[in-house]
Parts: C-alpha cells; structure tokens; sequence
C-alpha cells in the first residue's frame, strides 16, 4: 500500500509498511528502557518489603534474646543460691533442712 506525503509543495510516494518498520525500529531501545525501569520498580519494591520483614524478624530475635538471658539470668541467681544454702547446710552437721529459712522462696 502506498501513500503519498506532501514535502515543499511536492508529492511523493513512501510505502507505509517500511515508515512503520523504520519507527518500529527506531523505537525498541526506548521500549526496552520502559521495561527496565519497571523492572527497576518492582525491584525496589521488592527490597524495601523485604527490608521490612528483615527488620521485624531482627526485633523477633532481639527479644527473644533478651528474654532467654533474662529467664537464664535468674535460674542461675536461683542455683547459686541453692549451692550456698547447700554449703552451709553441709560445712553444719547441727543444721537440718527444717532450721533453714530463705529470705526468698525458691522457685523450680
């Protein structure tokens, strides 16, 4: 198919299918910078929730942390107790478990 172009006044013929092959042409790198930067996008998108979800299992584990030294801190407050207490009732023949008292109760 053929059309015509009007260029200074004078006509001529261009075929239509090879203008749309050119422009087809000229544009694909420009189409394919369109995709890269959407591509680009999701990404980041991408990132930034997995930032997200990174940083709460961070907290997660900080606690947890935190909480397993604090637990173990006070069950091995609670056995040194234990120990002294079992110390002095061995170094002490005369004492016996009932003549003991605790100034705390011990928790098991």
């Amino acid at each position: 198919m053929k059309t015509e172009m009007r260029d200074k006044g004078m006509r001529r013929p261009v075929e239509a299918t090879a203008l749309n092959k050119h422009v087809a042409a000229d544009l694909e790198p420009y189409r394919q910078l369109i995709s890269l930067q959407r591509q680009m996008v999701e990404l980041a998108r991408q990132n930034e929730l997995a930032r997200r979800e990174c940083e709460v299992l961070r907290e997660k584990v900080a606690r947890e942390i935190a909480d397993s030294v604090a637990r173990r801190s006070l069950t091995f407050r609670l056995r040194v107790k234990a120990k002294k207490v079992l110390r002095r009732l061995q170094g002490s023949p005369a004492r016996t478990a009932e003549s003991v008292t605790f100034k705390e109760p011990l928790l098991c």
